[in-house]
């Protein structure tokens, strides 16, 4: 990793623009929520990015048409919590403990709907691991999906 000091804001501002023409094309409404009183976080700026790229852009893929994505960024204690939620197809709890599994994908038939490599996840979960954190994710068929993590403000667990 390769850490520095920068503003949340500017990696969700990154990436919702990145987002923004695939979430029109499907007009879906990107929202976000950053707690006004953020401090500057300590991290890989590019693998961060990453990170919430991949979640904000599977929350637009699994999305139906004129939904709407919210990503909320908030502090507990010496910890940044973000969230990604939809309110798309969800996923089967029978199905859940394949996510964060290299090369895994729910959805494995040869006609499968949504593209991927299933590589998107697994990336997720050790990029966040490497700067000390975790992550988590509530889903339910049709119902949509949540998928946060958490970080330290330091870079790393202390």
């Amino acid at each position: 990793l390769h850490h520095s000091a920068f503003w949340l804001a500017e990696i969700f501002a990154e990436v919702r623009d990145m987002l923004f023409p695939f979430a029109t094309s499907k007009g879906i409404k990107i929202e976000l929520e950053i707690e006004n009183s953020l401090p500057r976080i300590y991290g890989d700026k590019e693998r961060l990015t990453q990170v919430l790229s991949n979640l904000m852009t599977n929350a637009v893929k699994f999305s139906n048409e004129n939904e709407c994505v919210r990503v909320k960024a908030s502090q507990s204690n010496n910890f940044i919590n973000i969230t990604v939620s939809d309110e798309g197809i969800g996923i089967a709890a029978t199905d859940h403990d394949k996510l964060f599994k290299p090369f895994s994908q729910i959805d494995s038939s040869s006609s499968r709907k949504y593209q991927g490599t299933g590589l998107g996840l697994a990336l997720v979960k050790e990029i966040v691991q490497l700067h000390g954190g975790t992550v988590w994710f509530e889903s339910e068929v049709g119902k949509g999906s949540t998928f946060g993590f958490s970080i330290p403000l330091s870079g790393r667990n202390e």
